[in-house]
């Protein structure tokens, strides 16, 4: 039977396009529309970190029309309401399967910064299953002014008794064991890479010193009002242990701040390493 071929035209700026649509496009449920929808989304916008701006863009739509020309794609406006929020809810009903499937489950709670001074929270589970070792992330937040220690907490207390109902199968909770340092992270940088972490002075995405400065005291208050809160707790303390290669790194970092000699080698590998990915 012969196809009729339809034009839909569609405005980007100021250039028109016309994406071809057929009258036998696959239904919303057809396994091949659902298999190349869900490649999109898992594989090009999470696992490539692409924007979801791309399946707006004329060059993607031509390239997925030679792909499959019945394939639909769907909108922006669609992926961020309906796609990428069915994928979550997905993925933390398998997450709660896990933890339903685990016998014991260990946590470790983390508070950390990218090289431009955001700091993010995150709970990660530990487990054996099946005789294989699996870890998955459990919360995963950015950390704003707002979260006090006693807000993290709740979360953390809300990971526990509601939505992955562990309370039970804890065992360990590991953390930072430098909760008590105003700068906490500060000591885990090894001497001679400091400049690893400064911005580069061509960089389009610096953050004004002023404004680093603030975010960063920012972040050291809100790292030792959690990890003090989450000391005071009694329940959390007794499971919580120190994070061996946080303890480890304490000993090397001072270890070579004794060593005068290492320092200026230190500094030119850092100097690599930094402009080496």
């Amino acid at each position: 039977m012969k196809e009729r071929f339809i034009l839909g035209s569609q405005i980007y700026g100021n250039i028109t396009c016309y994406q071809p649509h057929f009258e036998c496009d696959y239904g919303l449920s057809h396994p091949r529309q659902i298999e190349l929808n869900n490649m999109i989304i898992n594989d090009l916008i999470i696992d490539l970190g692409l924007p979801l701006s791309i399946v707006e863009r004329p060059a993607f739509l031509r390239a997925i029309s030679k792909v499959d020309f019945k394939f639909h794609v769907q909108s922006r406006r669609s992926i961020c309401r309906e796609s990428i929020p069915a994928v979550y809810d997905k993925i933390i009903g398998e997450l709660k399967t896990i933890c339903t499937t685990a016998k014991f489950i260990s946590l470790t709670l983390d508070i950390w910064t990218d090289r431009r001074m955001r700091p993010f929270y995150a709970v990660t589970g530990h487990s054996i299953i099946d005789c294989i070792f699996k870890s998955y992330v459990l919360l995963f937040l950015p950390l704003t002014g707002s979260h006090t220690g006693e807000a993290l907490l709740n979360e953390f207390e809300k990971i526990i008794l509601s939505d992955y109902n562990i309370e039970n199968k804890l065992v360990r909770l590991v953390t930072d064991n430098a909760a008590n340092n105003a700068k906490a992270f500060d000591s885990l940088i090894v001497p001679g890479f400091e400049h690893y972490f400064e911005d580069d002075e061509d960089d389009d995405d610096r953050i004004d010193d002023d404004d680093s400065e603030t975010d960063e005291n920012n972040l050291n208050d809100n790292t030792e009002n959690i990890f003090n809160t989450l000391a005071n707790d009694n329940s959390v303390n007794l499971l919580r242990i120190p994070c061996f290669s946080h303890t480890l790194q304490l000993v090397v970092v001072d270890g070579l701040k004794e060593s005068s000699c290492a320092r200026s080698s230190l500094v030119k590998v850092a100097k690599i390493a930094k402009y080496s990915h």
